[in-house]
């Protein structure tokens, strides 16, 4: 895999895993230092607030589908298919983890300020009683 051949070239290969079993990621999340996520498909959105409700530094590469991260404030945005920007940004983060670790606090006050699952359920909740008591959905007027 390429991803292995960069890491290796980059002698990072002694800090990069993989999770194969997705039931052991929350503990995994809680001890490390940094959540590397070049997948550009979006579906990983709630790996990476749980990780940044963890205080894990987040970095992506896409930046459209990750709106939570505010680069260089709640994470990192990396342009996905320049793998010397990703080994640069990686050995940034490693060697400076008073940053890092502040960049996960930062991005944990994010999810707990705008992520809320139970402001989620209660939009949801609103949304079905309106739809089902014969009302519209509230799309948001374009500004």
């Amino acid at each position: 895999h390429e991803l292995w051949r960069h890491a290796r070239r980059l002698e990072l290969l002694s800090r990069v895993s993989t999770i194969e079993d997705v039931s052991t990621y929350r503990a995994l999340l809680t001890r490390s230092d940094l959540l590397v996520l070049p997948d550009r498909s979006g579906d990983v959105r709630s790996l990476v607030l749980e990780a940044m409700a963890a205080g894990t530094p987040v970095m992506t590469g896409d930046p459209v589908s990750m709106d939570m991260i505010r680069d260089g404030e709640t994470g990192y945005v990396v342009e996905a298919t320049d793998a010397d920007a990703w080994a640069s940004r990686i050995r940034h983060v490693l060697g400076h983890p008073e940053e890092a670790r502040a960049m996960g606090l930062r991005g944990r006050e994010a999810v707990s300020s705008d992520h809320r699952s139970s402001n989620q359920c209660a939009s949801l909740i609103a949304t079905f009683e309106a739809i089902c008591s014969g009302g519209a959905y509230p799309f948001a007027q374009p500004t």
